[in-house]
């Protein structure tokens, strides 16, 4: 299962930084448009 396994994770860990990273960037332009209405 370790020789199976290390191969998928070393796939799935940049896989998942990438779709935080992602995730993050929309929640931040979310929020900045939000404060920016409020500005407005």
């Amino acid at each position: 299962m370790l020789a199976s396994g290390c191969p998928a994770l070393v796939f799935l860990l940049p896989a998942a930084a990438v779709g935080l990273g992602s995730a993050v960037m929309l929640a931040g332009v979310a929020v900045y448009r939000i404060q920016s209405r409020r500005h407005l």
